[in-house]
């Protein structure tokens, strides 16, 4: 029989943002929508529809992984059955979070399933410890800019609000880069002038966007710790970042572990804006791959649950879907 009805629209997320390394994050409104259906009186059971071609078990999706693991988390004495609907926006090993969009929806759905009021730093909590790191978990809830730690004692999150004046460029090409590949080049150590470089400019980064001090951001953006061992992973990348400031934006940065590059451009500046799409198209066009730039606003309020009719329901099931898979 089946039961209540969820929706839950997960942001893109851009880690790192220069000098933040594991710390800064930043929510898109590029979204991954997320549908969740109660299924009474069929414990585990699980029906999964996407609107993308599903090559693995979907017991081993992210998203009921989180959901499973969120429920056992809180103490719920089952695993109530769930039929799942999953529509992708976010490009996959981009660099733009869509792996933290899973485990969000999972973690909200549990919440909502289970009829729990996750607080929101709980919800951070547990997925955190189901992706990794707060980076692109900690803005995909709570929206905005965040600025997020995590050692012995669990995770502390803060929010911040993006300048109304900046615009944010986002490359996407048509090459994936994996997040475990994109560890594996990274220095074992660093040196202690790399680690003051990025410890200076993290703090500039702030203070810059607080006081719209678009010179200091300019400088804020660099970056000693990770972005040169990962070039070698994405053709054209150091070519992009010179040009498109040279194009007048105001910092070009790795997006996460990437390939997808961002780019920050004051609104008042359109010329930038077009010259700096231009240029990151060209450039991957002439390394032979296809690519898009799209020019995204922050999303800056939490991410929520809300529920859903029937009728609502049925307009996301159906003839949208490629791919549909039940196990009991």
């Amino acid at each position: 029989m089946p039961g209540p009805i969820f929706s839950i629209d997960v942001p893109a997320t851009s880690a790192n943002l220069g000098p933040g390394f594991d710390c800064f994050g930043l929510a898109l409104q590029l979204y991954n929508k997320f549908l969740f259906q109660v299924i009474n009186d069929e414990p585990g059971k699980l029906v999964f529809r996407s609107n993308l071609h599903l090559k693995q078990n979907p017991r081993t999706n992210l998203v009921y992984k989180a959901y499973c693991f969120t429920l056992k988390c809180i103490g719920y004495p089952t695993i109530p059955g769930l039929d799942v609907s999953v529509i992708s926006d976010i490009p996959s090993a981009r660099g733009l979070g869509s792996s933290a969009t899973a485990v969000v929806a999972g973690v909200l759905a549990a919440g909502a399933v289970s009829k729990t009021n996750l607080r929101l730093s709980e919800a951070i909590e547990i997925a955190t410890e189901i992706e990794g790191h707060p980076d692109n978990v900690a803005p995909a809830i709570l929206g905005g800019m965040t600025v997020s730690i995590q050692d012995k004692n669990g995770v502390y999150s803060q929010k911040l609000d993006w300048p109304e004046e900046l615009t944010v460029l986002v490359g996407i090409p048509d090459t994936k880069v994996r997040t475990q590949s994109a560890r594996r080049v990274l220095p074992k150590t660093v040196s202690f002038e790399d680690a003051v470089f990025n410890l200076g400019r993290s703090s500039l980064l702030i203070s810059s966007l607080l006081t719209k001090d678009w010179r200091g951001l300019n400088i804020a953006m660099q970056d000693k710790l990770h972005q040169n061992a990962r070039a070698s992973l994405i053709p054209g990348f150091n070519r992009i970042i010179t040009k498109v400031l040279e194009c007048g934006a105001i910092g070009c940065v790795l997006s996460g572990s990437g390939p997808c590059i961002l780019s920050v451009v004051d609104n008042s500046n359109p010329l930038a804006v077009e010259m700096s799409s231009n240029t990151i198209v060209s450039i991957w066009k002439n390394a032979k791959i296809d690519s898009e730039v799209k020019q995204l606003k922050v999303q800056k309020s939490t991410t929520k649950v809300k529920k859903l009719s029937p009728e609502e329901f049925q307009k996301f099931v159906g003839p949208h879907w490629t791919e549909k898979i039940l196990i009991t």
